[in-house]
């Protein structure tokens, strides 16, 4: 009952889960991935400044990494999967980051690769890693 619940209040707008607009195609031509690009500039002129070196840790979704995650958000929020891409945010960053000098680690190809090994990696309850998924993540 619980999960028809969530499907219910998903596509109703009721509940603190959403599918961001980062992930659809037709968000590749869009000026965030600039922005947030020149916010983490500025964070790493801060940590410069101070002799600091910054590395900036993208930290991938659940339904990133997991298919059947993916597929509760699908049901859920009535998604077309080929109008969305899950390593466009990768991709975007990867490549304004670098053009920009920032170090930039990305651990989603691993944590595909350990959870398709069987790894369970993120919480049960809540959709952000467990203790797995953060000794994978230090550990990267």
């Amino acid at each position: 009952m619980r999960k028809e619940s969530t499907n219910l209040r998903a596509r109703f707008g009721l509940t603190p889960a959403y599918f961001p607009a980062v992930f659809r195609k037709s968000e590749a031509g869009s000026p965030s991935w600039d922005v947030t690009t020149s916010i983490f500039t500025e964070i790493e002129k801060e940590f410069s400044a101070r002799s600091t070196p910054a590395l900036f840790v993208l930290i991938p979704t659940a339904y990133q990494t997991d298919e059947q995650s993916l597929q509760k958000y699908v049901k859920w929020f009535d998604i077309d999967t080929s109008a969305i891409d899950l390593d466009q945010p990768n991709r975007e960053l990867a490549a304004r980051f670098a053009a920009a000098g920032l170090a930039l680690a990305d651990p989603t190809p691993r944590i595909r690769e350990m959870q398709s090994g069987g790894a369970r990696l993120y919480g049960t309850v809540d959709a952000h890693l467990n203790e797995n998924g953060i000794a994978c993540w230090r550990s990267f």
